[in-house]
């Protein structure tokens, strides 16, 4: 009788997370069998964000170009607004740079880092 039992908890516990598995796939309309657990999670969160591009990505194996020029746009919302420059002009890094200029102070770096790294600093 034991042995039935924990035959039974072992294949409850072996079956719940695929059954989990499947009904995520269920409620975002995709195939069941056909995302791992981690890609449906994945989706759940881009659709949550409503991130199109990322959810393209997901539902396409992974294997879709994504541009990153309107990756770093959106992504790079904030910092342009917060630093009052021109949207699509500086990268994530230059903007990083830009910030660490101005929280230190150092205005030779933040006029070098707005010229796009060209010319005089002064």
């Amino acid at each position: 009788m034991r042995r039935l039992v924990l035959a039974s908890v072992l294949v409850t516990a072996i079956a719940a997370p695929a059954f989990a598995s499947d009904q995520l796939a269920l409620q975002l309309g995709v195939e069941p069998g056909m995302y791992s657990t981690t890609d449906l999670m994945r989706l759940t969160n881009a659709r949550e964000d409503g991130d199109t591009q990322r959810e393209k990505f997901i539902l396409g194996g992974g294997s879709e170009i994504i541009s990153t020029q309107s990756i770093d746009t959106h992504a790079n919302g904030q910092f342009v607004q917060q630093l009052g420059v021109e949207p699509g002009m500086f990268s994530t890094l230059d903007l990083m740079r830009l910030t660490n200029a101005r929280e230190d102070g150092d205005l030779q770096r933040e006029k070098f880092i707005l010229n796009g790294g060209y010319g005089p600093t002064e």
